[in-house]
């Protein structure tokens, strides 16, 4: 049986896939596995906004998004590294964030400011060791990282059931979140894989230069917005 599929996720992330299944019994496998997870500790503050944002300029930031448009959070600017975001006619019911500004994580006072869980989405620090450095209870790192034998990595509705309370784990790429659950079904489903190939559509990121430059890379050193040279994600 041959499946051809489109998938298309919110990030402006598009996966073409085909795939070719094969049955091997007339039952097909079902995951018995119950494993429950340990419980983690609540956050008590919110994170910690974007380190090199001025608490100045946060209200317009937030208030006025190119993908999400306008808001209307109100924003109370009560020193340089601290700051107040709520919606409501007064004060009381207003989160407190604060800003930290340091690319070394041991200068990040996350601990003294109640963060417990940590989304590493700098892609600065990609493995274990280097994410051990913040000082935290739990780290979750949102790409693949470079370090795949030590550690875990697990996609929500794939394998989270094999959590089993590792501080430090990575949830996979935007494309992996975006066909393993696909893959996951029809190898169950179908009782097996023979083989498979996909092509992922990606918006422009962040790392990506607005207009051409020299770079090593023949395939990152052309304007994204006319780039479209397969490249890794």
């Amino acid at each position: 049986m041959s499946v051809s599929l489109c998938l298309s996720v919110y990030l402006s992330v598009s996966v073409s896939v085909s795939v070719s299944l094969y049955y091997e019994s007339a039952n097909p496998p079902t995951n018995t596995h119950t494993h429950t997870h340990p419980p983690l500790s609540p956050l008590r503050h919110p994170l910690p906004a974007a380190p090199t944002t001025a608490a100045a300029s946060v209200e317009k930031y937030i208030n006025n998004d190119s993908t999400h448009g306008v808001r209307h959070y109100k924003v109370i600017v009560v020193d340089k590294n601290t700051i107040q975001v709520g919606s409501g006619p007064t004060t009381s019911s207003y989160r407190t964030v604060k800003l930290l500004r340091s690319r070394v994580p041991e200068e990040l006072a996350w601990r003294e400011n109640g963060v417990d869980i940590l989304f590493e989405t700098t892609g600065a620090f990609m493995t274990t060791k280097d994410m051990a450095r913040h000082d935290v209870d739990y780290v979750i790192l949102s790409a693949p990282p470079k370090d795949l034998n030590t550690t875990p990595m697990f996609v929500y509705g794939v394998n989270d059931r094999d959590y089993n309370g590792e501080a430090i784990i990575s949830a996979a790429s935007c494309t992996t979140n975006c066909i393993a659950p696909f893959l996951a079904a029809a190898n169950q489903i179908a009782g097996g894989i023979r083989d498979a190939n996909f092509i992922t559509v990606h918006a422009a990121t962040s790392s990506q230069s607005i207009v051409d430059e020299a770079h090593d890379s023949k395939r990152t050193n052309r304007s994204i917005f006319n780039n479209i040279i397969p490249h890794t994600t």
